[in-house]
């Protein structure tokens, strides 16, 4: 007899079962509706935060996955160079690139935006990586906007403030500091000007190969 009698009793179990099922389905559908891109500001804060946790842990991870959110800044910098040069103002005042990235990108500031979105601390651990981080990001878009002049000036600039810190957080940076500063060149004409320069620094080759930097690879084959 409860054998007879289970079959209906296993029938609702079942709908049961699917009912769990596409609710389960619908929540996990309305999860994704709900996550929205990451604004410019925040995808730049982000980024940031990634420089400054790898320095303070010494985790060359957060300093790679930071570099790789460059493409990823790159493309949303249309339409958000105020935010950049929010970031630069508020973090960067008082350094010695200050004033030539801010005379770069325009000093065209948004005061309503940025403001309360960066983290509560200054950088003070990570600041010579934070300074090369959006140092580059300027460099980055004075090239996209094809003022090659200006992207010259700010990659020496850049190069220069590299030598003054022997810190191994700094070569993932450094290492596109180095290939973005071989770009502008190369695109005014002017790339055999730089051999010299690369030629005559054997730590950029040392610190190349031993940390395996395709970038700054690339610059080297290129320039010699």
């Amino acid at each position: 007899m409860g054998k007879d009698a289970n079959p209906a009793q296993k029938g609702d179990l079942e709908k049961d079962k699917k009912g769990d099922k596409a609710d389960g389905v619908e929540k996990k559908e309305e999860k994704k509706v709900e996550k929205k891109p990451l604004t410019y500001s925040e995808e730049l804060a982000a980024t940031l935060e990634l420089v400054h946790t790898g320095v303070q842990q010494k985790n060359q991870r957060h300093l790679n996955r930071a570099v790789r959110n460059v493409a990823v800044l790159r493309k949303k910098l249309q339409g958000n160079v105020p935010v950049l040069a929010n970031y630069v103002q508020m973090v960067l005042s008082g350094t010695p690139n200050f004033a030539l990235l801010m005379d770069s990108i325009g000093g065209a500031m948004d005061t309503d935006m940025a403001l309360l979105e960066l983290p509560p601390h200054k950088y003070t651990e990570s600041m010579p990586e934070i300074e090369g981080m959006l140092g580059l990001l300027v460099a980055v878009h004075l090239i996209d906007s094809k003022a090659n002049d200006k992207a010259v000036s700010v990659c020496e600039a850049l190069v220069e403030r590299q030598k003054v810190y022997n810190r191994r957080t700094l070569d993932a940076i450094a290492a596109q500091i180095y290939f973005y500063f071989s770009r502008a060149y190369e695109l005014q004409g002017r790339l055999a000007e730089i051999r010299q320069y690369f030629h005559s620094r054997v730590y950029v080759h040392q610190t190349c190969v031993l940390c395996c930097q395709p970038f700054t690879f690339v610059c080297l084959c290129v320039c010699d």
